[in-house]
């Protein structure tokens, strides 16, 4: 079947991040943060850049979940409830896709502190 091919194929060239232990070992960035916004990684970093692409071209909840559960022990409780408001991505795009990553982490980010995702 031609879709399976294409599917291996691309797993091949995009491979899972080999293990959620690893997204751990990966150091926080560096950079100043502004008072209401951070960077959580480097994006130069070469595994950073492989786990974005997976991301975004794989709807796999589980990494997602992991990945939100790095951005919730970086980012301080607050004690209003928290407003997490996405970036949108192009109708196109979601529709080649069939998903929103940032939706997701949005999502995961705002029930963990009893907020709201404007989605």
């Amino acid at each position: 079947n031609l879709i399976t091919i294409y599917y291996r194929l691309f797993d091949y060239l995009l491979p899972r991040p080999s293990s959620l232990k690893e997204i751990a070992t990966i150091p926080n960035s560096m950079k100043k943060n502004m008072v209401h916004s951070f960077s959580l990684w480097n994006y130069k970093d070469s595994r950073v850049k492989s786990i974005v692409r997976y991301i975004k071209n794989n709807n796999d909840k589980e990494l997602m979940s992991h990945i939100a559960t790095c951005i919730i022990q970086k980012i301080p409780h607050f004690a209003a409830p928290l407003l997490v408001i996405p970036v949108p991505i192009s109708y196109e795009t979601y529709t080649k896709r069939g998903f929103n990553q940032v939706r997701y982490l949005s999502q995961c980010i705002a029930k963990e502190y009893s907020g709201i995702c404007l989605s």
